[in-house]
């Protein structure tokens, strides 16, 4: 892919030196290196596209009509929570500073035959009890659940970051 970026929208990796992020040093030691910050790709536009063959050769192609002209998003992956789709920069519940266990419920569909779902939705407040589900206490240790709504508030201002956090916001029950 080939990118149009502005003016200062892009961090040269060899200016950076010693101060490169532990994470890329392998990536921007390379020459002619760039580091395109996620809260500066609103400043990039993708301007054309290649082919790689099998031998590693870059083909240029067509880029599509809807690609043409739009700015870059990312998509955060591998962060170290594990929770696909979540940047590393999440808010925790209950607070990582708050002593001991927060209570919480949750929803379980039955029958258990599979393993529980790796995400689930806490509630502070205990629902009702649906048909088909079985309804659990928590003690859920400090840090160790991921506060979706609060996330998601959070990541609105680097507009180009895309995330699940959205999607899994629910205005009745938080994760």
């Amino acid at each position: 892919m080939r990118v149009r970026v502005g003016p200062g929208a892009a961090v040269d990796g060899a200016a950076l030196g010693s101060r490169r992020p532990v994470e890329l040093h392998h990536l921007l030691a390379a020459p002619d290196s760039y580091l395109l910050p996620v809260a500066w790709l609103s400043n990039t536009r993708i301007v054309g596209a290649y082919r790689v063959d099998p031998q590693g050769r870059a083909h240029p192609e067509e880029l599509p009509g809807e690609l043409a002209g739009l700015p870059l998003t990312g998509c955060s992956s591998d962060a170290r929570h594990g929770a696909a789709g979540l940047p590393d920069d999440v808010v925790y519940w209950p607070g990582r500073r708050t002593p001991g266990a927060a209570l919480a419920y949750a929803l379980i569909p039955e029958p258990l035959t599979h393993p529980v779902p790796d995400q689930l939705t806490l509630y502070r407040e205990r629902p009702r009890a649906r048909l088909g589900h079985f309804l659990v206490e928590l003690d859920v240790g400090s840090g160790r659940a991921i506060d979706i709504a609060a996330t998601a508030g959070q990541l609105r201002e680097p507009p180009r970051l895309r995330s699940i956090a959205g999607e899994l916001c629910r205005p009745t029950g938080w994760s």
